[in-house]
């Protein structure tokens, strides 16, 4: 299974305040950023999110990778969980970038 991130599903403020950030702090432009390995690409919107108060873990359970994505909002957080039997923690990982993806965007 293809564990790319969906260059489509990247969009919106998310898209905008990650390639401001990505490009302050690394001088690293979008397109330079297309060509790193998926795993650099992972890492570097898992460091942004945590740069906006969204936070990712991966964990492994018996079905398979979840991801629970908290949301710091003030002193309180908002959490989605979510199973979608990923067989890897790429794949995971990618899932849950997309939908923390969503939530930024829908704030």
């Amino acid at each position: 299974m293809n564990v790319n991130l969906k260059v489509s599903k990247m969009k919106g403020k998310a898209l905008e305040k990650f390639q401001e950030y990505v490009y302050s702090k690394y001088e690293i432009g979008y397109y330079q950023f297309l060509e790193l390995p998926l795993v650099c690409q992972q890492a570097l919107w898992v460091e942004w999110f945590d740069s906006v108060g969204i936070f990712i873990l991966i964990e492994f359970r018996v079905e398979g990778f979840w991801f629970t994505i908290k949301e710091r909002k003030e002193t309180l957080y908002s959490v989605c969980t979510q199973n979608d039997e990923s067989k890897s923690r790429p794949e995971a990982l990618s899932k849950a970038i997309e939908k923390a993806m969503e939530i930024f965007n829908n704030l």
